[in-house]
């Protein structure tokens, strides 16, 4: 079972996410391969906080730790992106079925390739804009995606998106998407982790991170 955890303090970062594609990549921790990439896109996270006092770095401390000694995952969003652009949340929304779509959650139905693929269950006229993201979730796995056009969905609470990088070809029809606070698996590189030794004065944390292998 993957050990999953949230940094603290998530809203006020600032954090860039950029999709790199083609390259191999070994990912380790304490000295054990978590998997491998040969040639498949992944995402690269760099984050940096707002000024911190050593209370709020203690509770970073204890996020880093945890991930660096129990093998826990990362579990990271983009904290400017937390929603689709065109809503500010999805309170009060009500999904093609009328049940609520508080939660953001939504359905795969049917997967075209490993870039096109079709979610129902959404509100009638659910609108996405190019950079918005979904979590794609298969079994406990959370993969993070950027749709890459603008689109509207139909009357029947379906709609149809282009995604990067590609679906794994584990995902299939049925399966869980959220739209709500969308993270992916992160491995935090624990050699770039910047700042969290000051205890002196208000200063700012910094790390980067790429997503879990496969």
């Amino acid at each position: 079972m993957v050990d999953f955890i949230k940094p603290p303090g998530w809203r006020s970062t600032t954090a860039r996410f950029e999709i790199v594609g083609r390259r191999s990549n070994n990912q380790l921790r304490a000295g054990k391969v978590l998997g491998y990439r040969f040639g498949a896109s992944y995402w690269a996270a760099t984050v940096s906080t707002p000024n911190l006092d050593n209370d709020e770095k203690d509770a970073w401390r204890s996020f880093f730790d945890y991930l660096n000694e129990e093998g826990a995952v990362a579990l990271l969003a983009d904290p400017q992106r937390l929603y689709p652009k065109a809503y500010d949340s999805f309170a009060g929304m009500l999904s093609v079925t009328t049940d609520p779509f508080d939660d953001g959650l939504a359905k795969i139905f049917s997967i075209q390739d490993r870039r096109n693929l079709t979610i129902y269950e959404l509100p009638t006229l659910f609108e996405l804009k190019q950079g918005d993201y979904v979590e794609v979730r298969h079994g406990e796995r959370r993969y993070l995606h950027r749709i890459a056009d603008d689109v509207t969905g139909d009357a029947g609470g379906a709609v149809s998106i282009k995604v990067r990088p590609p679906l794994l070809a584990s995902i299939v029809a049925g399966d869980i998407v959220s739209f709500k606070e969308p993270t992916g698996e992160f491995i935090v590189e624990q050699s770039s982790i910047s700042g969290i030794e000051n205890h002196l004065s208000a200063s700012p944390i910094s790390f980067s991170a790429i997503s879990r292998a496969n």
